[in-house]
Order: C-alpha cells, then sequence, then structure tokens
C-alpha cells in the first residue's frame, strides 16, 4: 500500500489534488487487484507489484480522461 501511495503522489496531475486524494487512487486500485485475482498470473512479489503498478496506472489514465472532458474539464473551474 505504500508503494502504491508514492507512486500515485508521483503521478497523480497537480490540478486534480483538490478534486481526489492519493489514496482514493490506491484504494480503488486495491479493490480492482482484489477483485480481479483470479486473472493474476505471477508467481512472484516483483510480478504482483507490476500487476499493481499497471492497475495504478490504468487508473491514473481514467482519472486524467475524466477530468479532462469538456464538461468536466478542471481549467474551467479556475
Amino acid at each position: 500500500r505504500e508503494y502504491l501511495l508514492v507512486l500515485a503522489r508521483i503521478g497523480l496531475d497537480p490540478r486534480f489534488r483538490a478534486k481526489v486524494d492519493d489514496a482514493d487512487v490506491v484504494q480503488q486500485t486495491l479493490l480492482e487487484a482484489h477483485r480481479d485475482w483470479d486473472q493474476f498470473r505471477g508467481t512472484t512479489a516483483a510480478e504482483r507489484f507490476a500487476w499493481l503498478r499497471q492497475i495504478l496506472a490504468r487508473n491514473l489514465s481514467n482519472l486524467l480522461r475524466d477530468f479532462t472532458r469538456d464538461k468536466r474539464n478542471v481549467r474551467r473551474e479556475w
């Protein structure tokens, strides 16, 4: 969890900090990992960390997409 928090702090766009907390993104990542555990094909801790990093990266990408849509563009709020 701490490792994912560090990655989320680095990866979360500063424009979204007022809207999304790093811990929320990590929580979502862990929930998805738990839900999809049967899809994990690795055997080592390194493979598990890589899988979690992929899920986190996808969640951060989705946040960027969602918050930069015209209807919800955070730049419009400034």
